[in-house]
């Protein structure tokens, strides 16, 4: 009897989740908050052994800036949102966005077009990739990027198969689409783009 708990219990720890974001549910859960990550540790992971049983929103209660990108690696059926609380904030990246759920279909959304609840999106300044991988004109491998507010201050290369949605004004430097469908919302707001926007 000994034999077989210490072996249930060994396999529990080889899945255990070792990084990343730690909450599976609904929330909302504070993303500057430590105890919502592994070893308190923030590194902007949703790492593959987290599975997400509900719809999750994860809010900023202030204005923030990452030393790192976001990676939405997580499994279940379910998708996420990132967004403001009591008031609009701003998001500054420190590196790239990857969408790579273990579900195909999976909806990873910035911002909200909700009072006090927006969040718009800084590059930092410099070059930032958004890869959403997926499969084009497979509806079953279609992940999605969906930003609800406005992303500036640095240029972009959107590039995987999935989708990149932009719903409100955007100011980038340049722009390059690789192997991506891009949307733009008619009523979002305009796209500016002060130097090449290159279609690879």
């Amino acid at each position: 009897m000994l034999a077989v708990l210490f072996i249930f219990s060994a396999s529990l720890s080889l899945r255990a989740q070792t990084t990343g974001f730690n909450q599976t549910g609904a929330g909302p859960y504070d993303y500057n908050d430590t105890n919502n990550w592994v070893g308190g540790v923030i590194n902007g992971v949703w790492d593959s052994s987290l599975t997400l049983t509900n719809t999750q929103i994860t809010t900023f209660a202030a204005d923030t800036t990452l030393t790192t990108g976001l990676t939405f690696n997580y499994a279940g059926g379910f998708s996420e949102t990132l967004r403001g609380t009591n008031a609009n904030r701003a998001l500054t990246l420190g590196g790239d966005i990857l969408v790579n759920t273990a579900s195909a279909s999976r909806v990873i959304t910035l911002g909200s077009t909700t009072a006090n609840q927006g969040l718009s999106v800084d590059l930092g300044g410099t070059g930032r990739t958004f890869d959403v991988r997926g499969t084009i004109g497979a509806a079953s491998s279609i992940r999605s990027l969906t930003f609800a507010n406005n992303v500036s201050n640095g240029s972009l290369t959107l590039q995987g198969g999935g989708v990149v949605n932009m719903n409100s004004t955007n100011t980038l430097s340049s722009m390059t689409l690789k192997g991506v469908s891009w949307a733009h919302g008619n009523l979002a707001g305009d796209t500016t783009i002060s130097g090449a926007l290159t279609i690879d």
